[in-house]
């Protein structure tokens, strides 16, 4: 009889314990459930930014409330003004560490240091793509920049460009996930991490993590002769303009301007500084990719 009561009481501690922690969430606004960013990340927004900037919390709230899917978030705008004269607002969110989240990283801290990561490179790439089409590209085809736009098209043509880093954490059973944190963590440190208040191509053109990949697409009609001359110049230019990059890839091609797959006019591809037979690479291994093997190199250095 003893025991017996020993376990309900047991059950019944158990019950109440647990009624209390979803009591304690229900009684917790979003905003009070989820990471304070601008006291975690302040010192590297302060970094970043060169103290010039201003963040304010515009929203908070649960989403699926009510459901397993609850989660609460905060929402963030930043505004501050980039090296070459723009003014930019961006958003952030910082949201709760459920268990789903659990499955795809180690912690709270972990997944907010990747979103925060993941701002920087959009505002990287959001400047290169801009100095990209101001000084080189805008020379050779009719082209004005617009913003946070990553494709163009006319009726000769159609393109896509961007800066861009390899993506090193799948989840937390990825082989390299270890290497990867620490390569992530260095981005948004302090004295040593991103600063976006001084963004430029030539800093990231020459940077190993990243590369820039160019393809333009011309029409069946387009003089193929004058594009591939064009395409030559365009490439010649970024060398001059950059002066040391490293990773890049320029592909030119004809055919619908719609469809994906296209006949292939031209190509160059530069890895770590070095021109190789991106076609010679794919005929030795099938699943060989830039983002790949840049994931390859940085993570065997680290």
């Amino acid at each position: 009889m003893k025991r017996i009561i020993a376990i309900s009481t047991a059950i019944a501690i158990l019950c109440l314990l647990v009624s209390c922690s979803d009591k304690n969430k229900e009684e917790k606004t979003g905003s009070e459930r989820v990471m304070d960013i601008t006291a975690v990340y302040g010192d590297f927004f302060d970094y970043t930014f060169d103290g010039d900037y201003k963040i304010t919390l515009t929203e908070d709230g649960v989403l699926n409330k009510g459901t397993d899917n609850e989660q609460a978030y905060n929402l963030y705008n930043i505004s501050y003004t980039r090296k070459d004269g723009v003014k930019r607002n961006i958003e952030i969110y910082s949201q709760e560490f459920t268990e789903q989240e659990s499955k795809y990283y180690a912690s709270e801290q972990r997944m907010m240091n990747e979103e925060v990561n993941a701002l920087c490179i959009a505002e990287i790439q959001e400047a290169c793509n801009k100095e990209f089409i101001d000084n080189i590209l805008s020379k050779y085809i009719d082209i004005e920049y617009i913003e946070d736009e990553k494709s163009y098209k006319t009726d000769e043509y159609r393109c896509q460009f961007s800066l861009l880093t390899p993506m090193y954490l799948f989840n937390k059973e990825y082989e390299g996930y270890e290497k990867g944190c620490k390569i992530i963590d260095s981005h948004i440190t302090p004295e040593t991490g991103y600063k976006l208040s001084e963004i430029d191509l030539k800093t990231f053109a020459a940077d190993r993590e990243y590369y820039f990949q160019f393809t333009l697409c011309i029409s069946p009609t387009a003089d193929a002769e004058l594009y591939i001359d064009k395409m030559n110049a365009i490439v010649e230019d970024y060398f001059a303009y950059t002066e040391n990059p490293m990773n890049c890839q320029f592909n030119l091609r004809q055919g619908e301007l719609d469809k994906v797959s296209n006949d292939t006019l031209f190509q160059k591809t530069y890895i770590m500084g070095e021109e190789i037979n991106f076609d010679e690479k794919k005929t030795e291994n099938e699943s060989f990719n830039l983002n790949n093997e840049i994931i390859r190199i940085c993570i065997e250095e680290e």
